[in-house]
């Protein structure tokens, strides 16, 4: 699934730019690896069928860390 509004270049992109930081903040509710992976993807996933064009790089990570 790919955004009409994001190449897969720039959704490759946001997701190594946050995915670290998403993955600790949701292991730290999880506390076990295979409920976050499935909370980073599913946020990762939510943030990229929304399909919006972010402001800043500061947007796209506080709309991914909010779904």
């Amino acid at each position: 699934m790919v955004s009409s509004l994001h190449t897969n270049e720039e959704i490759a992109a946001i997701y190594h730019r946050y995915v670290d930081t998403v993955y600790r903040i949701c292991f730290s509710f999880m506390k076990n690896a295979a409920d976050t992976e499935d909370m980073v993807q599913n946020t990762f996933l939510k943030t990229i069928a929304n399909g919006r064009e972010f402001a800043s790089e500061n947007h796209e990570f506080d709309f991914s860390a909010v779904h």
